[in-house]
């Protein structure tokens, strides 16, 4: 069975990179400062982490792919 990854920011790049990991067989938790982007994945498979501390407690290695300055706030936990 393959490390369980986490995987923060599910906007256009990192949704379809989210995806991937998943078809691949990685064992997969997702958070995203808007919920709603979560559902997708979570009926694909992937586990809900929320907070983003949930996140990093999940998973043996978490991706980041977040753009602007208040997305890398939430990531952290903090108010964008």
């Amino acid at each position: 069975m393959a490390e369980r990854v986490g995987f923060a920011g599910l906007g256009l790049m990192g949704g379809r990179m989210a995806r991937n990991l998943l078809k691949k067989g990685f064992a997969l938790t997702v958070w995203n400062r808007t919920a709603e982007r979560c559902q997708a994945l979570a009926s694909e498979g992937a586990q809900l982490a929320a907070p983003p501390r949930a996140l990093a407690e999940a998973a043996a290695v978490v991706v980041a792919c977040v753009a602007a300055p208040a997305a890398r706030r939430g990531a952290r936990g903090r108010a964008a």
